[in-house]
């Protein structure tokens, strides 16, 4: 009797994860949970995660089956394998035949596995090569992966180059149904709606999610003018002004927002300085054109490399939850290097590419005006603060030593450059009568409130946002003249 309990229990927990799992996957798709690729996987084995759990279901359901047609006599034969013979006896012909019954079940449920993988067009949330298309390319839209809750962590390796400003502990990073970060859509009838678009230093990954200056200016601006305020913080780490502009036909355009805000400068360069200021660039990440239905095939990495990547896209909840709750040092994903390959085609920094650089990100500034008046929306331009002075102080100067040699550039050069990068933010301003917000000059160059040379911590993103929600004021005033 104990025996027949214990194994009762077995049956009804392998039934109900299989079956959770089943339904989990088939109705993914229309409750917004998608079925993103698994980085490794995906890279090893073609495997995408929603396929693995529907395989992993299916199994489940293949052991259950297993047990109910064999229940009283699959103990016993557990139990004694090798000492009974093959055949038993038993109510069924099932039962009278466990080893041919389970092994059968065992090859049909192999069977299923592996059909679920390879067939991937079961899943509709699934991409799969439309018949028409063999090299079918589309626009990279850089954003946040919509419907996400993660807390992140700095890892220490990180937090040992900075210079102490920012603390180590988990930060809420929170992703609503359209990209956007979150807090974001506060009124459901607002008086005014500003987007934000921007990299790394919009998106602010390491700031709390009320002190991240998208946001906390719509509070201050409130505050200020008594309006219903909605902000929108589509930035991400690594973007560019031509995803910017990308941006603005995928999703910004059909909201109608009241402003959008653009910063950017750092990415621009850097980008433009390892492609000869080329934006039509194959970067793996950051290309404007790419094939979605391509395997992508990212670096090559090593072990702790891939083991915190397979880890972070097969279980990204769990693991998540372990970093946030145990530190940073549990399973971390590594770094990699995407300009490895393109810094041994790369020149010098000299005056005929400086001046392309200039050039370029002059012209997708003005992309960014244009779009947005076509369609009614008042564009806002933003310089960019950093601790990039003349005089560095000693951090920032050791922090950007190793970086600047690898790209074959000296600290003048890039400090040069980087504020005419932000004098041609002015210009494109002042030429097209845009609104502009100088945060280079108005955001002090300090460790209190930026940790490195770009990135804000809650200090320098809470002063950022106050002189962004006063400069709205004036921007709300005049725009109603």
């Amino acid at each position: 009797m104990r025996e027949e309990s214990i194994w009762m229990l077995v049956l009804r927990v392998t039934l109900f994860l299989g079956t959770s799992l089943l339904i989990l996957v088939l109705i993914a798709p229309y409750i917004g949970l998608g079925g993103d690729e698994s980085f490794i996987l995906y890279k090893w084995f073609g495997i995408a995660r929603s396929k693995l759990a529907f395989a992993t279901g299916v199994l489940s359901l293949g052991a259950g089956l297993a047990l109910i047609l064999c229940r009283r006599t699959v103990w016993e034969m557990l139990s004694a394998w090798w000492r009974k013979p093959r055949k038993m006896h038993g109510e069924n012909r099932f039962e009278r035949h466990p080893f041919a019954t389970i092994s059968g079940i065992i090859c049909l449920t192999l069977v299923a596995v592996v059909g679920t993988i390879e067939i991937s067009d079961l899943f509709p949330h699934e991409t799969v090569t439309p018949p028409y298309s063999v090299e079918a390319r589309a626009l990279r839209m850089r954003e946040h992966v919509p419907n996400q809750s993660l807390v992140v962590t700095p890892t220490d390796e990180y937090i040992e180059k900075l210079s102490g400003s920012l603390e180590q502990r988990g930060y809420e990073f929170d992703i609503d149904d359209d990209g956007y970060i979150k807090p974001s859509k506060i009124h459901s009838v607002p008086d005014l709606e500003i987007v934000f678009l921007g990299g790394s230093s919009t998106e602010n990954l390491y700031v709390d999610s009320e002190s991240r200056f998208p946001y906390l200016s719509g509070r201050l601006l409130e505050e200020e003018t008594s309006l219903k305020v909605n902000t929108y913080n589509g930035g991400m780490g690594g973007n560019i002004t031509m995803h910017a502009n990308l941006l603005m036909l995928g999703k910004v355009l059909r909201m109608t927002p009241d402003f959008v805000v653009l910063m950017e400068t750092i990415n621009d360069f850097s980008l433009l300085r390892m492609y000869g200021g080329n934006y039509f660039n194959e970067n793996p990440y950051r290309s404007l054109l790419y094939k979605p239905f391509e395997k992508f095939q990212p670096p090559d990495l090593d072990a702790m490399d891939a083991l915190g990547m397979f880890f972070r896209k097969v279980l990204p909840d769990t693991t998540n939850m372990l970093m946030g709750a145990m530190g940073p040092d549990i399973i971390d994903p590594g770094t990699l290097d995407e300009w490895a390959e393109v810094r041994k085609k790369m020149g010098s920094l000299d005056q005929k590419l400086a001046s392309v650089i200039i050039d370029r990100s002059r012209r997708s500034l003005e992309t960014f005006v244009n779009l947005s008046r076509a369609w009614g929306i008042k564009p806002v331009l933003m310089t960019q603060a950093n601790r990039m002075t003349k005089e560095p102080d000693p951090f920032i100067y050791s922090f950007t030593k190793q970086s600047l040699k690898k790209n074959k550039m000296t600290y003048a050069e890039v400090q040069g450059l980087f504020d005419q990068m932000n004098d041609i933010v002015r210009e494109v301003a002042e030429k097209n009568n845009v609104f502009l917000i100088d945060l280079h000059k108005l955001v002090p160059a300090s460790n209190n409130l930026i940790y490195d040379v770009v990135h804000f911590n809650n200090a320098g993103s809470e002063y950022a946002a106050r002189v962004i929600s006063n400069h709205f004021a004036g921007f709300v005033e005049q725009s109603s003249k």
